[in-house]
């Protein structure tokens, strides 16, 4: 587990944030964190994000540092080989407050206006779940620690998507304005060409 070191003030107290990172990367074919995009690598633009943002951030999955590494825990998975939705259940377990906003490592073009929009509806609700284009974005969401105990039956089942686990839960929707490359994840090649043409004409971090 590695450590952070400085404390500023979060600007949305009383949550955790939680980076997934232990994914295969199959498409790919390389660790997903460590891709460059525009000279920074993946995990390390997330990062500087969502450490300005809250005091709890935890990754899982991964054991490497990161420039980024202020106030960032890094925490082993418990159900490697299961998916996203073993990296949930980790870090529900592992975050320090009640509610936690849930990222992939490869969104390259996450920024603070977006996880305003999102916190700034959430409720009581099992999950609060971004959604762009009419589509659910349950790797920008926020989950009650209390799905733990859903994800983990999930888990032992046949189903252990993402979207099974929404469909399991009390959900609320929040749809997000101009949200698209905030959601948008780096799968492939040409995701990755994708990514560096958009900050080539001026997008993104």
């Amino acid at each position: 587990m590695g450590l952070a070191g400085e404390t500023t003030e979060a600007v949305f107290p009383g949550y955790s944030a939680m980076v997934l990172a232990g994914g295969r990367s199959s498409r790919l074919g390389v660790d997903k964190a460590s891709v460059p995009v525009g000279g920074r690598r993946l995990l390390d633009r997330v990062l500087s994000v969502l450490t300005n943002c809250f005091d709890d951030v935890v990754v899982i999955g991964c054991t490497g540092g990161s420039r980024e590494a202020k106030r960032v825990r890094f925490v082993e998975d418990e159900s490697p080989g299961l998916g996203p939705l073993g990296g949930l259940y980790t870090g529900l377990g592992a975050s320090e407050h009640g509610r936690a906003l849930v990222v992939g490592c490869d969104m390259p073009f996450l920024d603070a206006d977006v996880l305003q929009q999102l916190l700034a509806r959430d409720g009581s609700a099992d999950a609060t779940v971004a959604r762009t284009g009419g589509r659910p974005q349950p790797l920008l969401a926020v989950y009650d620690r209390r799905v733990r105990s859903v994800a983990r039956r999930l888990l032992d089942s046949d189903d252990r998507s993402l979207m099974g686990l929404l469909r399991s839960l009390g959900v609320q929707y929040v749809d997000i304005e101009r949200g698209e490359w905030a959601c948008f994840s780096i799968n492939t090649a040409e995701d990755l060409e994708r990514a560096e043409e958009f900050l080539r004409h001026g997008g993104g971090q």
